[in-house]
């Protein structure tokens, strides 16, 4: 970087709170010492080499794809309490429920699965742990499930909705 580019670089980056000023200086008097601190991720830049497809929905942290469906869930907690719900989407991992009341989270419970996809019905049951719970404003509570150990019929039925 030539000594003018330096200098508009630092006029343009003067602006900010005291505290970014302050961390500012300590980043020129440690460029000044001759420290490098590598260079900070450019996540647009990330995201456009990724391809549009990632750029559109961000970068998926999940283990395992998961596909958006419609269904109904029956979850049945340990003491026999049932709750219905309705299912978002689901993975080979888990499933997103909406349920009209907040469930707490690390609930184990069963989940009965009657879901429509493309013109089939997929019905199975597993067991399940409740992960999270987030309030969707007036719709309910979006709540996260990951899957306990499954039968191999429900894993069957999960590869081809999932397919």
């Amino acid at each position: 970087m030539s000594d003018t580019t330096q200098v508009h670089a630092a006029e343009s980056s003067s602006g900010g709170s005291e505290s970014l000023k302050a961390f500012r200086a300590i980043l020129a008097a440690e460029a000044a010492a001759g420290i490098a601190h590598p260079k900070s991720v450019d996540t647009a830049a990330l995201l456009k080499s990724e391809g549009a497809a990632s750029a559109k929905t961000g970068i998926e942290a999940r283990a395992a794809e998961r596909k958006l469906v419609n269904g109904r869930v029956r979850v049945t907690l340990g003491g026999g309490t049932v709750i219905m719900g309705k299912m978002l989407d689901v993975s080979m991992l888990g499933a997103s429920l909406m349920l009209e009341d907040l469930l707490a989270v690390k609930k184990t419970c069963t989940l009965d699965c009657d879901i429509f996809h493309s013109g089939k019905r997929y019905v199975f049951f597993v067991p399940a742990l409740s992960v999270h719970a987030v309030l969707v404003s007036g719709k309910g509570f979006k709540v996260g499930f990951q899957f306990g150990p499954r039968t191999p019929a429900a894993t069957q039925t999960l590869e081809d909705l999932l397919r």
